[in-house]
């Protein structure tokens, strides 16, 4: 689907459902710039398309920006005018890139850490007893499964970590890209008369 096709479907309503079989980091950006927040992914696991859910951002902020993007793609069929240009300022972000880490951030935050952290205990449980059943039935299969809960119970930490790590760096990346976004004014930049 290019750009054009994505633009119209972002028309103010409350919520927005998109399928499309790639580039749903695009989709996302423009979702963004027209005052969408993306609440919903759903990846199907053949050939169909993936399933995005955008909720209109009420603040004023996304308001006023999506007046902003809406009046440059109907004044010269561009969506992204609000950003700075990669390509005419050296380590800016394209509104592209911004969507990625937006859609990592999303996939990676979709569900809470305590879920996490709830799931990888199940897990472990469900290793111990198993690797107990099979202390009394076959010793070796017993071996093999302790190891693998050791090394479940080794990797639970780190994957936190790694998740918070990878957390800071998306958030960072959407913040660099807001921080080089164009004022719609002169007033708001507090250079006006």
């Amino acid at each position: 689907m290019a750009d054009k096709d994505y633009v119209p479907c972002f028309d103010g309503a409350e919520r927005v459902e998109v399928a499309l079989y790639s580039h749903a980091h695009l989709a996302i950006a423009i979702a963004h710039e027209m005052g969408y927040n993306l609440t919903g992914y759903g990846s199907s696991w053949g050939r169909g398309p993936t399933e995005l859910t955008f909720t209109r951002d009420d603040s004023e902020v996304a308001r006023r920006r999506a007046a902003s993007a809406r009046y440059h793609y109907g004044v010269n069929g561009a969506w992204w005018a609000a950003a700075l240009p990669p390509n005419a300022h050296p380590g800016a972000l394209s509104p592209q890139e911004a969507g990625k880490a937006r859609l990592k951030l999303f996939l990676l935050t979709r569900r809470s850490l305590r879920a996490t952290r709830l799931r990888l205990a199940i897990a472990e449980v469900l290793v111990m007893a198993v690797t107990g059943y099979f202390l009394v039935a076959a010793w070796p299969l017993a071996l093999l499964t302790g190891g693998f809960g050791v090394a479940l119970l080794v990797a639970t930490p780190l994957t936190q970590r790694r998740r918070g790590a990878a957390e800071v760096r998306h958030r960072t990346e959407m913040e660099r890209f807001e921080a080089q976004r164009v004022f719609w004014s002169y007033e708001e930049r507090g250079e006006g008369s």
